[in-house]
């Protein structure tokens, strides 16, 4: 029985057992790691949930398909077949599925499955990202997105006063420096180059 629910999990990507609980595969996407530059590939997980959707019963036509046996009898025999499973993981048991995983009790009386370990069919790839100078992408700025352009146009819209404040202060210490030069040269030395004439000496007559 574990084969054939074997192959049909991995046939109909779902299996409900009833009084167990139900298997999944759950395809997780192609990522991007950024830290180690590589793009990690799609995979499968087979998660297992003590949780039953009852309305689906697909996997009793399968039984009877395989086994030609009619859709009540599949059924009967799943069902018992759940039960002696039960039994088996009460008494710390564990039941093999194979190419899927393990099922077993833990120690709170709850059903844990770890998953059989399958072979990586594609390699991560090593990626290097690379950024146009003038090309325009999204940038992510705390919880909002945005883009570089809008994020250069802000800071040279900041920068620009930041700027003009730098050029009238520049301009202000000239003009003062320019002055103090003026004073001195044109004033003040002015005055220390200033001197009284020195009065005729007394001329003599000759008698």
């Amino acid at each position: 029985m574990q084969d054939l629910i074997s192959s049909f999990l991995i046939q109909t990507k779902e299996c409900h057992l009833p009084g167990l609980g139900s298997f999944m595969v759950n395809k997780i996407p192609a990522s991007l790691d950024v830290a180690d530059k590589q793009i990690i590939p799609s995979r499968e997980e087979i998660i297992f949930t003590e949780k039953l959707d009852s309305s689906k019963d697909s996997l009793a036509d399968y039984i009877a398909l395989k086994k030609e046996i009619s859709r009540e009898v599949a059924s009967h025999e799943i069902k018992n077949w759940c039960l002696q499973i039960m039994e088996k993981l009460q008494q710390g048991k564990e039941i093999h599925f194979q190419s899927v995983g393990v099922l077993k009790m833990s120690s709170s009386e709850n059903i844990s499955f770890q998953p059989e370990t399958t072979m990586q069919l594609f390699e991560p790839v090593a990626v290097e990202r690379i950024v146009h100078k003038n090309a325009e992408h999204l940038v992510l700025v705390g919880d909002k997105e945005t883009t570089n352009r809008a994020i250069n146009d802000a800071l040279s819209t900041e920068e620009k006063p930041k700027r003009q404040t730098w050029k009238i202060a520049a301009i202000i210490l000239f003009l003062v420096g320019v002055s103090i030069l003026a004073f001195y040269f044109y004033g003040g030395a002015g005055k220390q180059g200033e001197f009284d004439a020195a009065s005729a000496p007394a001329t003599y007559i000759a008698k």
